[in-house]
């Protein structure tokens, strides 16, 4: 609430800082709620674009695939290399992405408060980080994991001899 009154020449205005903050903690937890709702529905495309890339991998390299199980692999051990693979990916593009992102961030933030004077003050959104790397980490497991399954109920010499 503002309250202005005027005396004379002083203008004096008086402001009530603490509904002002709670009304900006609202809108932040309102924004970090629509950000990971967001994230959430990028996640489930990008399920269905690795689940379909891992699929069209693991049939290109369906012979690879035979030849490890004929040469002692069993097929739960197969699928665990697959999600070793997209576990690296993930959680390396997780770490470039995050490195990357924060000295951009930090950078244009800096350059920001550098014109208008005002305080460096640094906010990581943990809440929607957290999230996005959970489940970046199940659409990797889940992906990679069921893509293989179909060639896991063939035998070996019919995946060869394709």
């Amino acid at each position: 609430m503002i309250w202005s009154t005027r005396c004379g020449r002083t203008k004096t205005q008086v402001l009530d800082t603490r509904s002002l903050l709670s009304g900006m903690d609202s809108a932040m937890g309102l924004m970090d709620l629509f950000f990971t709702l967001t994230d959430a529905i990028a996640m489930l495309l990008c399920f269905f674009l690795l689940y379909l890339s891992f699929a069209a991998n693991v049939e290109e390299n369906s012979w690879e695939f035979a030849v490890l199980r004929a040469g002692g692999l069993n097929g739960v051990e197969v699928v665990a290399l697959y999600v070793y693979e997209a576990l690296a990916l993930v959680l390396f593009s997780v770490l470039l992405g995050s490195f990357i992102g924060v000295s951009i961030a930090a950078t244009l933030t800096l350059q920001f408060n550098l014109f208008m004077e005002l305080p460096f003050r640094f906010r990581f959104p943990t809440t929607v980080f957290m999230s996005v790397v959970c489940m970046a980490l199940v659409v990797a497991v889940a992906g990679s994991a069921l893509s293989p399954y179909k060639l896991l109920r063939k035998s070996i010499a019919s995946v060869l001899r394709r």
